[in-house]
Formats: C-alpha cells, structure tokens, sequence
C-alpha cells in the first residue's frame, strides 16, 4: 500500500478518460516499488503522469468508449525484474495483455479471473492444483472439467466432461 507522499502529485481533469489514466498511474507507481530489480532499467522511465509513453506499456481506446484513452497492455518479459506484484494492478480494469514471463516476481495469487474471454477446451490441469481461493471462468466458450477449485462461477458456457 502507498503511503501519503509516495506518489508525485499529478494534476489531471475529472472524466472517464483520467481516472482511467490516473488510475493506471497508481497502479504502475505502486508497482514500481514493490520491484526491487531491475536490471534492464525497464521501468527508468516510469516517470510523471504519461503512462502511455511508460517502457512495456501499451495504450488504446476503450472498447466501452471510443473516447477514451486507457492502458490495454503490459509487456515486460524477459526483464530478468524481481518484487511483487501488488494490489493496486487491480485498478487497471481495461487490461487485455499483461505478458511478464521470465521474470522473478514472486508472492501467491488468490484469485484467477479468466472472465469475459474465449477460451475452450480443456484447461491446463496444472492451472488447478494451485492454491487459489477462487477461479472465475464464467463467459467463456466450451470448457472441461475442472477439478480441485473451492469457488465455480462457469456462467454462460458451455460445460463437459463432469462425472460423478
């Protein structure tokens, strides 16, 4: 959690477009603390308020609101980076890639929302033996049996391979 004072103030106007924007600043910022290595200096530029000219982030229209301006994605892999991943990258609510493999972050996920997606077929089995609190799947295409998972919310999809 940031404490008063971590962030740099940003002046930004009140519409959708800058609390999205302003939003993702906190997150980022947040972020950037808990990190603590980064040999390629991946995130030297993770100055000010201008999220979109961050290093490995990527900005794009929403796609609820043409007019809006938003983060859609975060490409950070191989940057050899190490922290944790904090609470705050929830506020990025519009992210559609976040690509941060060959890294070593580290802490334990809780939740997995694969939401809202296309996704068929069967799911790794490996996805499930992790300790999660809750998988949200709901929204999807045709998906397999899952097994080991204490909360299921598969709405509106197609369901198979379930046996007594």
């Amino acid at each position: 959690m940031l404490a008063p004072g971590d962030l740099q103030t940003i002046h930004l106007a009140s519409n959708s477009t800058t609390l999205r924007l302003r939003n993702a600043y906190i997150a980022l910022q947040s972020w950037k603390l808990a990190i603590i290595s980064d040999p390629l200096s991946l995130t030297s530029n993770w100055e000010g308020s201008d999220v979109c000219n961050y290093t490995g982030v990527f900005c794009a229209t929403s796609l609820d609101n043409s007019s809006i301006q938003t983060v859609a994605g975060i490409d950070l892999n191989h940057g050899d980076m190490a922290g944790h991943l904090v609470e705050e990258l929830g506020l990025l609510t519009d992210i559609a890639l976040f690509h941060i493999n060959s890294n070593r972050f580290c802490g334990k996920l809780k939740y997995l929302d694969l939401r809202f997606n296309e996704f068929e077929g069967d799911l790794p089995k490996e996805l499930f033996d992790k300790d999660l609190d809750a998988i949200f799947i709901n929204h999807n295409r045709e998906i397999g049996l899952l097994k080991k998972v204490t909360v299921f919310d598969a709405s509106n999809n197609k369901l198979f391979g379930f046996s007594a």
